[in-house]
């Protein structure tokens, strides 16, 4: 027998509610955390990820050595042939076609601060939770793909495999920090009200003539 919408309405006011992660980091840290997160995305999109994707010809010497480098140490086999793998070329398309100018707005309101950029909220959820579905998949990948068959650099060892997944958890944690923040957190909400206690501004002659024609219009 199913449970009725009562018994469940009962049991979920019965759990304890969320806390909030700047209960536990203090929140000029969470902002420089999220701006500084959202500013490297800037620098590594272009610098990486688009190298995969784009012609050779259109980045200079150094940058070209730097992806080179980045695809031995870590031994992506994905971003070393995007084009081999519809599946991840399609999430780099995503990521510099809708996301870069996404990293822009975030990296400005997390450097103004969360309680001062609340209108953050909905494209913070909304990049985290696709970011969050795509780098799982990734990082199962890395852990559990058959690799025998790809021809571009991958993976050949067990802590290689380890190490791969390891810098594409980077984004899962940190996406999954920012999205329990905007979830939780009330500085999402706006400025706070004014605090009981503080000294009111008095109201001019014009704002009070207008609240005297408003009550006697009501009346």
């Amino acid at each position: 027998m199913l449970p009725s919408h009562r018994s469940v309405k009962v049991a979920m006011e019965t759990l304890p509610a969320p806390v909030p992660i700047d209960r536990w980091i203090p929140r000029f840290v969470l902002d420089r955390i999220f701006c500084g997160y959202y500013v490297f995305q800037l620098i590594s999109t272009p610098l990486l990820d688009m190298q995969g994707t784009l012609p050779t010809w259109l980045y200079p010497s150094w940058m070209r050595a730097f992806f080179t480098h980045h695809l031995e140490t870590w031994r992506d086999p994905w971003l070393a042939d995007t084009r081999a793998h519809p599946w991840y070329f399609g999430i780099v398309f995503w990521e510099y076609l809708v996301q870069m100018p996404f990293f822009f707005v975030a990296s400005y309101a997390y450097y103004k601060g969360a309680q001062a950029s609340p209108w953050i909220r909905i494209p913070v959820i909304m990049y985290c939770t696709q970011t969050i579905t795509a780098v799982t998949g990734i990082i199962f990948m890395a852990l559990f793909e058959d690799f025998n068959d790809y021809t571009a650099l991958a993976p050949t060892s067990t802590f290689q495999r380890l190490k791969l997944a390891f810098i594409y958890s980077f984004f899962l944690v940190i996406s999954f920090l920012n999205l329990y923040d905007t979830l939780f957190s009330k500085v999402y909400l706006g400025p706070s009200p004014q605090a009981p206690g503080t000294p009111v501004t008095p109201m001019t002659e014009e704002e009070r003539n207008k609240r005297e024609m408003k009550t006697q219009h009501e009346d």
